[in-house]
């Protein structure tokens, strides 16, 4: 059985390679298969949430996607969260904002939490006053809301 130390200089290391698999095309199951050849103690799930920092993606998002805007969201592609709110749902939102001196455009990550069960495009259907307001960095405008994934919390 592996030491804390172990554990803690494995995923350092994994961390490291993980930019260079993402560059050569690696998925996160070669990714991982790759790594385990030289550390096999590294739990596959902590990896999978390293890999998704790096890429950006949360669980279950590529197959959300794929969804129909009005279709509810089943509970097998929703991903888990871990969190002390007593809320069932966390929602995360793409904010498409404007630079109002330059017209750059750009995309804010956006999260909340709710207890209601809705399709993405009802998700998506946020009041958007709290965005428009003090959370957006200063000479940037709100342009939109885009539904990115929903993710269960963990039981």
């Amino acid at each position: 059985m592996p030491t804390i130390l172990e554990s803690a200089v494995s995923r350092v290391f994994f961390r490291m390679l993980i930019p260079t698999y993402i560059s050569q095309g690696f998925s996160a199951n070669a990714m991982i298969l790759a790594f385990r050849k030289i550390q096999p103690a590294y739990k596959r799930q902590i990896m999978l949430q390293d890999i998704r920092t790096f890429t950006g993606l949360f669980a279950g998002q590529k197959q959300q996607a794929l969804l129909k805007p009005d279709t509810m969201v089943p509970e097998g592609m929703m991903g888990t969260f871990y969190h002390t709110s007593p809320a069932k749902y966390r929602v995360t939102l793409d904010v498409n904002i404007r630079n109002r001196f330059t017209g750059e455009p750009d995309k804010l990550a956006w999260s909340y939490y709710t207890d209601e069960e809705l399709s993405p495009r009802e998700y998506a259907k946020v009041d958007t006053e709290e965005m428009e307001s003090d959370s957006l960095p200063a000479g940037w405008d709100f342009v939109g809301v885009a539904f990115k994934v929903v993710q269960r919390a963990a039981k």
